[in-house]
């Protein structure tokens, strides 16, 4: 008789609380409803380097249509 071994991986159940609603434990714990941070966090919070990278290719871009239109 063989005997299968005991699986140690936890179903893929979302997590419950006490009372047994569904609980979003992705959530940030230090997020307020409706608090107005986003201006703070945009300061004070770095843009990758490839987000100015295509910024910066823009401008690239727009530069050469201009100096092709004073050639013509």
């Amino acid at each position: 008789m063989s005997q299968k071994p005991i699986d140690q991986t936890p179903p893929n159940s979302p997590a419950k609380d006490v009372e047994g609603e569904d609980v979003n434990v992705v959530k940030k714990e230090n997020q307020r409803p409706g608090e107005k941070t986003e201006a703070v966090d945009r300061a004070i919070t770095p843009t990758s380097i490839k987000t100015k990278e295509q910024e910066a290719e823009k401008i690239r871009q727009a530069s050469e249509q201009a100096r092709r239109k004073l050639d013509d």
